[in-house]
């Protein structure tokens, strides 16, 4: 398995608001090594960013830190995007997990699955 963020989608969102020059990360801390990634693919791409250390869900966004330090914009990785308004701009950015082998996942986790009870949603 392997978790996946769309890098050149967060880029092109990026590059619809004018004259963004340093972009606030957040993600939660099962996220932290792609949020690393995609701040190297944006400083690549002539971004300034900063990795925001913490977070307790979409509802935590650090908007007003980030605002605080100077971003003009803030990725908050993972989330559904919510209608939250804000002074700088938010992108609720979307993390895929690739699953090679579904079947061998569901075998593997059939016990745990069970205990969940009857039926459960794919």
């Amino acid at each position: 398995m392997k978790l996946e963020i769309p890098n050149k989608r967060v880029l092109e969102k990026i590059q619809e608001y004018d004259e963004v020059k340093k972009v606030a990360l957040q993600s939660p801390d099962g996220l932290k090594e792609q949020e690393i990634e995609l701040s190297q693919f944006l400083q690549k791409n002539d971004y300034e960013t900063y990795i925001y250390p913490r977070t307790f869900g979409s509802c935590d966004l650090a908007d007003e830190e980030a605002k605080r330090i100077g971003s003009d914009l803030l990725i908050h990785l993972g989330h559904a995007p919510m209608p939250i308004s804000s002074d700088i701009p938010i992108i609720f950015a979307p993390v895929f997990l690739e699953i090679e082998d579904v079947e061998k996942l569901i075998e593997d986790n059939i016990e745990k699955i069970k205990e969940l009870g009857d039926k459960i949603g794919l």
